[in-house]
């Protein structure tokens, strides 16, 4: 969807997803979609002549040290099931992204305000499978999420908080 917003084609093959192109800043050039994804199945479609591309490794499965790449860093999966009450942590107020002016203000308190880069672009705000939500405590933009739904589920990214005390109030207002 990012990609899409930045006018990038990008391709879902059987095993990865690829762009052609670069993406943009903090987003991989590739993804893999199933535990036995190959680098042959992503890295010919590609561009990894420009510097940077990069490649989400979904299960860790993959050495691409030989293709010239190196970890940059480990996460985790997390999922919360459906039908577990939600945690007793007080939520914040919660608007909907709707304008350029809005995403602008969320990106620059996402990024931390200096130098923000152009990411996430106002033709997310028109994409039904998107919502970005700003997390207020009182008139103050504390944290924010962007959730996209596909597939009978709902994917949470860029989630944030300006402070580190409003994690915990900024997670359970995400969910």
């Amino acid at each position: 969807m990012v990609c899409r917003s930045h006018g990038i084609p990008n391709t879902f093959g059987k095993s990865a997803w690829c762009s052609a192109r670069r993406t943009p800043q903090y987003y991989p050039d590739a993804v893999t979609l199933r535990p036995d994804a190959m680098p042959t199945d992503f890295l010919p479609e590609i561009d990894t002549a420009s510097p940077a591309s990069s490649i989400k490794d979904s299960f860790a499965a993959l050495d691409l040290t030989s293709d010239g790449y190196m970890e940059l860093f480990t996460a985790q999966w997390i999922h919360r099931p459906a039908g577990l009450p939600a945690p007793q942590t007080p939520t914040l107020r919660t608007n909907q992204v709707f304008t350029d002016t809005q995403l602008r203000d969320w990106q620059a308190a996402w990024h931390g305000g200096d130098a923000t880069p152009d990411v996430l672009r106002p033709a997310l705000l028109d994409d039904p499978s998107v919502l970005v939500l700003a997390l207020h405590d009182g008139e103050d933009l504390c944290g924010g999420v962007a959730l996209n739904r596909s597939a009978g589920l709902v994917g949470l990214s860029n989630l944030f908080a300006t402070d580190s005390s409003n994690v915990a109030a900024v997670w359970s207002s995400a969910m």
